[in-house]
């Protein structure tokens, strides 16, 4: 029990429960409003040796392992992606697969412990972001079968919370002379820039009505299709073909970009490859329906009913695109050109479902990634582990 300085009444004492408050980990847990718990920064063994250790391979390899040698004086930690060595119970919610360390799987002996410790006592839950995280996690532990029944187990799946930014369709500033279209992602290639481009390219010179905002730093990290340098080329000359109907931006604050979705009709993410698609829910929840790919966790927050699929060849259990060989990349590359326009040209001719679409992807949003909701569930895995400590 603790004193509350305002009142004077006593107040119980929440639970601390320690994380690293990174991006990420407020996205998806460290914002929310809790009764009971309360989310305390952490010292962590493993961000100092990366500060003093001279390799960059070696500070790789202890990407996303948490030592705090039990100087973290915690109820339960609770990770993004990591996995702890601590004998504190923790939790990690992943949106991937564990362990999320790429460098480690080639040392046999090191990923063996890492999979050892998500079997440990000390580790009490794993939240998968998806059902697609959770098939490909199960997937992975086929090769570790002393551990796989006692990790898979412990594996619950939340989707990640997000807050409504509009309460109602009413509240977007839309200009119906035509249908706007926003893209936000930096990795602009592997989201689909490319083909976004060229599917506008088409459309524009038909003088179809609409317009594009496109939010990116125009990076290739993967090189999906052609070499970065062709493709900025190819980007700079279409943006400049259409100053009254393309607006880019390099960067801008979140804010901004929220502002953008809530002027625009339709968000686009038509990815190669995304481990969640958290721009998917920040559109719906600005009443943005969006086109997207059917990867990965993508088919679980969007569908024809809410937004536009475009389906591709995939491989891996059926969940990643197919683009290993350049033929590969080549065919998956116009299957999402087409896709686009396809969709886009629907979307002209039938201006009304725009609106039936955005309607619905608010209520997905209000229902199914409510941020009270979310808390809820979160405290009530946080008492179980308390519980039966």
């Amino acid at each position: 029990m603790s004193r509350d300085k305002s009142t004077g009444f006593m107040m119980k004492t929440k639970h601390k429960i320690g994380t690293k408050l990174t991006k990420s980990a407020k996205k998806n847990f460290g914002s929310l409003i809790l009764q009971k718990y309360e989310y305390k920064e952490i010292l962590d063994f493993s961000h100092f040796m990366k500060k003093i250790l001279p390799s960059g391979k070696t500070k790789k390899i202890i990407h996303n392992l948490h030592f705090d040698l039990s100087l973290n004086k915690c109820d339960i930690l609770h990770f993004m992606n990591k996995i702890s060595f601590s004998n504190t119970p923790w939790i990690t919610t992943f949106e991937g697969y564990l362990p999320q360390c790429p460098h480690i799987r080639n040392l046999p002996f090191l990923e063996n412990a890492a999979v050892k410790r998500l079997a440990s006592k000390s580790c009490k839950k794993l939240i998968a972001f998806s059902r697609c995280s959770y098939d490909i996690e199960c997937r992975y532990l086929e090769n570790f079968p002393d551990y796989k029944d006692d990790i898979v187990r412990k594996i619950c799946i939340l989707h990640p919370p997000q807050p409504l930014i509009i309460e109602g369709y009413h509240q977007k500033k839309l200009n119906d002379q035509y249908i706007t279209f926003a893209f936000a992602g930096h990795d602009f290639v592997r989201k689909g820039g490319m083909e976004i481009v060229r599917a506008f390219d088409h459309l524009l010179q038909k003088k179809y009505p609409i317009r594009l905002f496109i939010i990116s730093k125009l990076s290739a990290k993967q090189r999906i299709v052609l070499p970065e340098k062709t493709d900025n080329n190819e980007v700079q000359k279409f943006i400049k073909k259409y100053p009254k109907s393309v607006f880019y931006y390099n960067e801008l604050p979140y804010h901004e970009v929220l502002k953008i979705f809530k002027q625009s009709h339709v968000a686009l993410l038509p990815t190669y490859g995304d481990t969640y698609g958290y721009s998917v829910l920040e559109s719906q929840s600005c009443g943005c329906p969006v086109i997207t790919t059917d990867v990965r966790a993508l088919p679980e927050t969007n569908n024809d009913n809410i937004g536009w699929m475009i389906p591709v060849p995939k491989v891996f259990g059926r969940t990643h695109a197919c683009f290993q060989t350049y033929e590969e990349k080549r065919k998956v590359s116009e299957i999402i050109k087409e896709g686009l326009i396809k969709n886009i040209e629907d979307i002209v001719s039938n201006k009304h479902i725009v609106r039936e679409k955005g309607i619905k992807a608010l209520k997905k949003i209000r229902t199914f990634h409510n941020p009270e909701f979310r808390a809820k569930e979160l405290e009530k895995i946080y008492d179980d582990i308390l519980d039966n400590l």
